[in-house]
């Protein structure tokens, strides 16, 4: 199993795969992306990579990396853990657009475009002090629809050692909880195919599971 890190905009990936790799014991590579290139040249650059891997692998991804994890996660059928995903790309850029905008041009920030999400075991980390994201929002559109969990972090999460059996979970084969697809080509069409027929299942499976947290804090 591998763990490929998509970093968040204009950053390296470096030190929060580091911090990754201590917390989940094995190595974590950074897929890196340029923000000064459209989304679909950067998409392409990473989906090239990754459709070269015989092994099966998990991906994980900060703010718009998170972003961009989500995209290959559904492109490929694969799991993911999301920390403070971006959700809506183009209103975000825009946000930053006075500051780099000979870099953040229209053309570059409308290249950016939401997607419906497959059922797919993905774990979403929300700090809830996020200062560059809207928490409330990123938890309403991510409820009932993997495993959520908020922690009281800003935007950079710091302690990845409280979700870390979650990602492993990720990792694990089929489970009431948490659903595992292999990234294996042979059985990638295949499994996706059956998960997202089972999806009314998993969701119910989720919701589940979000009201058994919610009884244990209280």
């Amino acid at each position: 199993m591998k763990y490929f890190y998509i970093h968040g905009f204009n950053a390296t990936g470096k030190t929060t795969a580091k911090l990754l790799s201590e917390v989940l014991e094995t190595k974590v590579e950074v897929l890196a992306w340029d923000y000064t290139k459209p989304f679909n040249e950067n998409f392409e650059n990473m989906l090239k990579i990754l459709e070269k891997e015989s092994d099966d692998f998990l991906l994980m991804g900060s703010s718009m990396g998170g972003f961009y994890a989500n995209s290959l996660a559904n492109k490929l059928c694969v799991n993911c853990a999301l920390f403070n995903p971006v959700i809506e790309p183009k209103e975000v850029l825009k946000k930053f657009q006075n500051e780099a905008a000979e870099i953040l041009t229209d053309e570059l920030i409308n290249s950016y475009e939401s997607e419906e999400d497959k059922i797919l075991s993905r774990v979403v980390v929300v700090g809830l002090n996020d200062e560059v994201l809207n928490p409330q929002k990123t938890i309403e559109y991510w409820q009932g629809k993997c495993n959520l969990i908020t922690t009281n972090d800003g935007h950079e999460i710091k302690d990845f050692a409280v979700v870390k059996e979650d990602i492993i979970n990720l990792t694990k084969p089929v489970s009431n909880d948490y659903y595992y697809v292999s990234s294996n080509k042979k059985q990638q069409n295949k499994t996706c195919e059956k998960r997202l027929t089972a999806g009314g299942k998993i969701v119910q499976a989720l919701k589940k599971q979000e009201i058994i947290q919610k009884n244990n804090k209280k």
